[in-house]
């Protein structure tokens, strides 16, 4: 509770004997009623609900719901917002969810006519989507020649990718007192993966470029055209299979040291990334 050190005096205290008409102080106004169900008058977009789901809970699949209680101003703003509840904990559900408050405008509390300031709690619920079954590459496969210009680029390009993969670890966003571990599991599945995945990209390299545009690429010219997002999808479904098991796996490393809840089914307004 927020009561003040005024509030939780006795009552007697606040009088004086003689004429108490004269001594009593006015009635402290009513606090602000809370309002469970608050009707929205603006809520943030899909993509800013995406944009706000924890970036490791969305890698592991991991789901979450956060309880804000919030001052509603006459306005329809909200103001001096805090956690009620969060689960699970850890993972940032609590900040997202914080980040995401003044996005919503709720209609006002009227009173006599009158727009007036209440509280409302509200729920804030951040669901994953199932996967979307892989579509198989349907083009020629590349032969062994084909695959090994395709690996001279993959190898040219590793250190880059391994650059921006230590500079991830930088930018975990779990609670301070998990990011050593989880920081560790990463690297874990990183390694487990790392042949794997190259393979795959190495696949899908191959299929996408012709042997010309790679022996460009590897005598130092530019690189073609970046190929369509169908293209690229469509060449990538190895590429896609083993990202999907490396998340499998580092969810099953988090989820054997911390909470990992299946929650309740999803609603109208749960977030999605």
């Amino acid at each position: 509770m927020r009561a003040t050190w005024m509030a939780a005096l006795p009552a007697g205290l606040m009088l004086m004997t003689g004429t108490a008409s004269a001594q009593t102080p006015p009635p402290a106004p009513p606090r602000p009623a809370t309002v469970t169900d608050p009707t929205w008058a603006s809520v943030p977009s899909g993509e800013e609900l995406s944009a706000a789901y924890p970036e490791f809970a969305t890698a592991i699949g991991q789901e979450g719901e956060v309880t804000l209680r919030c001052t509603a101003l006459a306005s329809g703003g909200l103001d001096h917002c805090e956690v009620v509840d969060v689960k699970p904990r850890g993972l940032g559900f609590d900040r997202a969810g914080l980040s995401l408050s003044s996005l919503y405008r709720v209609n006002p509390r009227v009173v006599d006519g009158q727009d007036t300031k209440s509280t409302v709690q509200f729920p804030i619920r951040f669901r994953t989507r199932p996967y979307d079954p892989i579509a198989p590459w349907t083009g020629p496969e590349p032969d062994t020649a084909h695959l090994a210009a395709a690996r001279v680029i993959a190898d040219r390009l590793a250190p880059a990718i391994q650059a921006n993969f230590l500079d991830s670890l930088e930018h975990i966003d779990v609670d301070a007192d998990r990011v050593d571990k989880v920081r560790a599991m990463l690297v874990q599945a990183h390694e487990e993966f790392l042949e794997r995945d190259k393979t795959a990209t190495v696949l899908t390299m191959a299929r996408l470029l012709s042997p010309a545009q790679l022996a460009v690429m590897a005598a130092g010219g530019p690189p073609p055209t970046t190929p369509s997002d169908e293209a690229i999808a469509s060449a990538s479904d190895q590429s896609e299979a083993v990202s999907r098991a490396q998340m499998d796996r580092l969810r099953a490393l988090y989820c054997t040291q911390f909470e990992c809840p299946v929650l309740s089914a999803p609603s109208a307004d749960s977030v999605r990334p």
